[in-house]
């Protein structure tokens, strides 16, 4: 038996779509969160909402539909993804200094095979 594979959420932040984080359950309700080592400022998000492997993958699993991000001072942005395999860029409605950002998953479209929501990538924008 081979060794299991495994989705780190690291792999969402690694700048390869081909490696993805992929949650314990279906998605909805699951979260990722990342803390900055100092403070920054962003702008915007881009977010690959899907496996970025290739076609059949992207359309087999569950696709991030709709997220949720709170910021650590409990701003909340929702950020609604459309059903591309790739990169989907969101203006910060409250841009400012941030130490840490949650992504919660609220709602994916369904996959054609499997009940997992990988998310290739999440990149902050500071321009």
């Amino acid at each position: 038996m081979g060794k299991p594979i495994v989705h780190f959420p690291n792999h969402a932040f690694d700048g390869k779509p081909a490696s993805v984080w992929i949650p314990a359950t279906s998605g909805v309700g699951e979260w990722i969160m990342v803390h900055f080592k100092s403070p920054m400022s962003i702008t915007s998000v881009s977010i690959f909402g899907g496996s970025g492997v290739d076609k059949i993958r992207y359309q087999n699993h569950n696709r991030v539909r709709e997220l949720r991000m709170t910021f650590d001072d409990g701003a909340t942005e929702m950020l609604t993804l459309e059903d591309k395999m790739q990169f989907q860029r969101f203006e910060v409605q409250h841009p400012g200094m941030v130490e840490s950002v949650k992504f919660e998953i609220l709602a994916v479209y369904r996959g054609a095979r499997f009940d997992l929501t990988p998310i290739a990538e999440i990149e902050f924008n500071r321009d």
